[in-house]
């Protein structure tokens, strides 16, 4: 496994919101842990404030108040409406004013539905975008993996009662239908429409049950 080939050789080179805010997030955790060991942080420090200033300085759309992903091939941001821009605020990267507008984005339309067309926290992509696919992967179906990390970030920056939200919602997905691997993002559908996907007893979706049932 040479990193470096297959940088060089790859036609996919993606730097993405989602997997640079849980690089920022465990380095921060691995800073904490050296300091309740009375070890050195200096590297722990290094690491998360490059990734950091990479996410707020690279990825962050301030007119979308939302991360974008970057195409290292074509160098072009590739601006898609998904909850991978959200999630961001677990690494603590932005002011408080910018997070804000994050949280406000997340309570909009495109990810908390209408009154007349509700929907379960959060979707995965946009609920106004074209590519909406509510059956397939990451198109549009709420995960309970990617709502804890989006619960731990609104958690960091005190966004208290939409964290509650995305845990009640997270919680009656699994309730209701089981730990399926996936759900439908809409609370109502048409009859005969099964609102999970995928596999069924799946481990994240318990454990994740269990974390928010005992914490």
């Amino acid at each position: 496994y040479e990193e470096r080939v297959i940088n060089a050789q790859s036609p996919f080179r993606i730097q993405d919101p989602l997997f640079n805010s849980i690089l920022s997030w465990s380095n921060a955790g691995m800073k904490t842990v050296a300091e309740k060991l009375g070890k050195s942080t200096a590297q722990w420090k290094e690491w998360l404030e490059l990734t950091n200033n990479g996410l707020r300085n690279k990825l962050w759309d301030k007119n979308r108040a939302t991360f974008n992903s970057y195409d290292l091939v074509t160098e072009e941001e590739i601006p898609l409406e998904s909850n991978s821009g959200l999630i961001p605020l677990i690494s603590g990267c932005l002011d408080p004013e910018d997070a804000n507008k994050v949280h406000q984005r997340i309570l909009s339309p495109k990810f908390s539905g209408t009154a007349d067309e509700p929907a379960w926290l959060c979707p995965t992509l946009a609920l106004d975008h074209p590519q909406l696919n509510i059956e397939k992967y990451w198109r549009g179906p709420v995960w309970i993996n990617t709502n804890w990390l989006l619960y731990l970030g609104c958690q960091k920056y005190d966004f208290v009662d939409t964290a509650e939200m995305i845990r009640t919602d997270s919680l009656a997905l699994l309730k209701e239908f089981g730990f399926q691997e996936y759900f439908l993002p809409w609370k109502t559908l048409p009859e005969g429409i099964e609102p999970h996907l995928g596999a069924g007893k799946f481990s994240w979706s318990a454990a994740l049950c269990i974390h928010w049932l005992t914490t």
